[in-house]
């Protein structure tokens, strides 16, 4: 990874965040959301910060004004294979000004979030993407963080779980050691696997034939306790994500 994504995966506080992530200047299709709330006091984030980098699936932390906040080793993968969302001055945007204002859309749900808002705190939206054949799914579940301070207890936040169908699975190997107890070369065939290549293509990949790698893929679903291959992808699909 580079220092931006080594920073991002970290999870770091915004304070340290801002100006140390790789930024695509988009602005031109779209324009920043308007920030409307006073200024509040700091507030401790550090808790979310954890939850988002125990999520599997790419997450972050975000504000009101789409300023991201943190996010997991996943998320930061995630921003490199991809082209369709980027950062300008530490806030998102989007490549295309349909899904930058899906997004904006979001951003006003997430500031309603308080006395007297709607109950419902989670939302699901679907980012068409229009450079990519299928859409990116975004679950959304607004944070309302409550504090002394009456500005304080305004600020909302929102954490983001991103599920993009055409991204491929990055696997916990040392997890699937630890836990399930396969070997080294096994947890390199898992996830392979979960990346899609066939055990053709495993085999081509590191280097042993294509019986080894079935003998492999034996021993792995007898480990976590299946006997399908389509078995072993769902289970390694379900992998909590890297605590490092």
């Amino acid at each position: 990874m580079t220092d931006s994504t080594h920073a991002l995966a970290a999870g770091l506080p915004d304070s340290d965040l801002a100006g140390r992530l790789a930024e695509r200047p988009w602005s031109a299709d779209g324009e920043r959301h308007a920030a409307r709330m006073p200024v509040a006091q700091p507030v401790d984030l550090s808790g979310l910060h954890q939850v988002v980098a125990l999520i599997a699936q790419p997450a972050m932390l975000i504000d009101t004004e789409g300023r991201l906040l943190a996010g997991n080793r996943a998320l930061a993968r995630w921003l490199e294979g991809q082209r369709s969302m980027g950062l300008l001055d530490g806030h998102i945007r989007w490549r295309h000004a349909a899904d930058q204002e899906t997004f904006s859309g979001l951003l006003r749900w997430i500031e309603k979030a308080g006395p007297g808002a709607s109950p419902t705190r989670q939302r699901r939206l679907r980012i068409a993407r229009q450079d990519k054949l299928l859409p990116l799914i975004v679950d959304c579940c607004r944070v309302g963080l409550a504090a002394s301070d009456p500005m304080s207890s305004r600020v909302c936040h929102a954490v983001l779980v991103l599920h993009d169908p055409q991204a491929s699975l990055s696997v916990n190997r040392a997890l699937l050691m630890e836990f399930f107890g396969l070997s080294r070369a096994e947890a390199k065939v898992a996830s392979l696997l979960a990346e899609g290549e066939s055990p053709l293509d495993i085999g081509l990949i590191l280097g042993v034939s294509t019986n080894t790698v079935r003998t492999h893929l034996r021993m792995i679903a007898s480990k976590l306790g299946v006997s399908r291959q389509a078995e072993v992808v769902r289970m390694l699909m379900l992998l909590p994500a890297e605590l490092d």
